[in-house]
């Protein structure tokens, strides 16, 4: 009996050394799996980082842009309203002499 004792003892130490080293190789598995998302995650944060930082010059370049062609327009209408005057003045001078 005690021989059947020890095997059992040696059965049940053997059963619980593999659940011990199935529950650590599991531990490992999620620790690299978890490096692995960590990674992919801050890979990721950088290609967002990056993608917004060259929106926001995009955005600036457009704005100074803008700001370019309301300057021009509105050189351009003053222009236009110079050259009405003129033109106005003008026909009234030549309307006067005939």
């Amino acid at each position: 009996q005690t021989a059947m004792v020890n095997s059992m003892t040696l059965a049940g130490e053997s059963f619980v050394e593999k659940t011990i080293g199935t529950i650590l190789n599991l531990h490992e598995k999620v620790l690299d799996a978890k490096d692995e998302t960590l990674e992919a995650l801050k890979n990721e944060n950088k290609f967002l980082k990056d993608a917004l930082y060259s929106m926001q010059e995009l955005y600036d370049e457009d704005r100074k842009t803008i700001e370019t062609l309301n300057n021009e327009l509105k050189h351009a209408r003053e222009e236009i309203e110079f050259l009405k005057r003129k033109y106005k003045l003008m026909w009234s001078k030549t309307a006067e002499i005939f």
